[in-house]
């Protein structure tokens, strides 16, 4: 099985992509990686890097060009969302409006071709709960509770860039 990350700059993308090393069997990239390379790599899992669909605005000849990815490979697409006031005050107004927008858009317009969407605030409040529904979703088999994050992490893979991305408790609301 092969799962794509995707969402917004700012939605919780990199939280989800470490959350997926929860269930049993999936080989996780810790890099950002283009559709086409994730298609290349040995990975299961991987998070979108920024020029995606479902991740910023793109014309449609990508978009086609991604969707016929997405369908000729079986990929499923895990997509995040994140409440809009939220992402757009996150990390000094990092997120443009227009980008927001255009992969609002486009989640909308396309959704059919996401195998599954997680709402950041959701998972923020009701991590087990969401796990049991990407697990139902994805028909995979749960290792460790969302939970328990950051206790199953391997963090010398992991990349932490100056706090930016630390690892922190998903507080159970």
């Amino acid at each position: 099985m092969r799962v794509y990350i995707t969402g917004c700059a700012k939605t919780g993308t990199t939280l989800l992509r470490r959350l997926m090393n929860a269930f049993e069997g999936l080989s996780v990239a810790v890099d950002e990686m283009s559709l086409k390379r994730f298609l290349e790599s040995e990975y299961d899992v991987a998070k979108r890097n920024a020029k995606q669909i479902f991740s910023i605005g793109v014309d449609n000849d990508f978009i086609k060009e991604a969707i016929k990815l997405i369908k000729d490979n079986d990929v499923k697409i895990l997509h995040i969302h994140r409440n809009k006031a939220d992402v757009l005050k996150s990390d000094n107004g990092y997120v443009p409006e227009k980008r927001y927008n255009d992969v609002e858009d486009q989640m909308v317009k396309y959704k059919k071709h996401i195998t599954h969407i997680v709402h950041f605030e959701e998972l923020t409040h009701h991590p087990d709960k969401v796990q049991k529904e990407i697990a139902d979703a994805l028909g995979l088999k749960i290792k460790h509770k969302f939970s328990e994050y950051p206790n199953f992490i391997d963090v010398e893979s992991e990349k932490i860039n100056n706090g930016i991305y630390e690892l922190r408790k998903i507080e159970k609301k």
